[in-house]
């Protein structure tokens, strides 16, 4: 809350860009979407996408 002129004629408005917002990757990028009970054609498809397995 500002309170006064003269923090008002100190007031600044800044961007800072949400954490989701990653612009700055161009891809290409591979989507892969519900897999739901597919565990073992996900691995398959990662595994020709050439994502390493996680533990």
């Amino acid at each position: 809350m500002l309170r006064g002129v003269e923090a008002v004629d100190n007031a600044a408005v800044t961007f800072e860009r949400a954490w989701t917002d990653r612009r700055e990757l161009t891809g290409p990028f591979d989507v892969i979407g519900d897999v739901h009970g597919c565990r073992a054609e996900l691995e398959a498809l990662l595994g020709r996408l050439l994502v390493p397995p996680h533990p």
